[in-house]
């Protein structure tokens, strides 16, 4: 991939963030950009982007109303879901092997995924992960309108952005990329932490999280060993996803 290609996708997901657009916004150009039609006349795919629209409507008001409250993640919110959006809207543009319902299903999956997270400082307040917590709650939203084999497939993925998943998702997608399962799994996984693998993003990232984490004002020594420790503990599995960064 040229320089040119890869500094045009570092460049919007930068100006994506900075400008803080909606989810709306960014829902819509991730779908363009990864080629599906908005004008289908498929039946199925109308009836995703209908069901799409509705959840878009739906977090965007959670998260407002959150704003209002002063309870909105500091780094698990609408920004992160849009950044995601748009990362992943990248990652499907050249992937053949995908239909549109999957590449829509893996939209969906991005602004489903961290859906009422309860902040990283929060979550031992949980009795389960926060990833069974998100997904008990979608079955409160417009998502549960999705046929049940759909709807697995989304939490199912969400299940594999846990932690305690990611090595083995990684080992699972290297060692037999032509499942299209595994790669779908991986690329969630990537599209979630890719922002924090632009350098112009990655210090302010770091410091919502340590904010999230409870620490009001981190210190740029501490921003920095977050920084540091997260580009040891985490790298991008599919090729795609590196492909934008190395």
């Amino acid at each position: 991939m040229s320089n040119l290609k890869k500094h045009h996708f570092q460049s919007v997901i930068e100006s994506r963030r900075y400008s803080q657009h909606s989810l709306a916004k960014s829902f819509h150009q991730a779908q363009s950009i990864a080629g599906i039609l908005a004008k289908s006349n498929d039946a199925e795919i109308q009836n995703l982007l209908r069901i799409s629209e509705q959840m878009i409507a739906f977090v965007e008001s959670k998260g407002s109303h959150q704003e209002k409250l002063g309870t909105e993640p500091a780094y698990h919110n609408r920004q992160h879901f849009a950044d995601t959006i748009l990362a992943m809207g990248f990652y499907l543009q050249d992937l053949k092997n995908l239909s549109d319902v999957q590449k829509l299903l893996l939209l969906l999956t991005m602004l489903c995924h961290d859906f009422g997270h309860v902040g990283a400082a929060n979550k031992s307040s949980l009795d389960h992960s926060q990833e069974e917590e998100t997904i008990r709650l979608l079955r409160n939203t417009p998502v549960n309108q999705l046929q049940s084999d759909y709807f697995e497939l989304i939490a199912k993925l969400i299940r594999g952005t846990e932690q305690s998943y990611l090595a083995q998702n990684r080992a699972n997608y290297i060692n037999h990329p032509e499942n299209l399962e595994f790669l779908m799994q991986s690329l969630v996984n990537d599209a979630d932490i890719s922002p924090s693998f632009i350098d112009s993003l990655c210090p302010q990232l770091s410091k919502l999280i340590l904010i999230e984490l409870g620490n009001g004002q981190p210190s740029a020594q501490e921003i920095d060993v977050l920084m540091t420790k997260f580009k040891h503990d985490y790298d991008l599995s599919t090729s795609i996803a590196r492909s934008y960064y190395y």
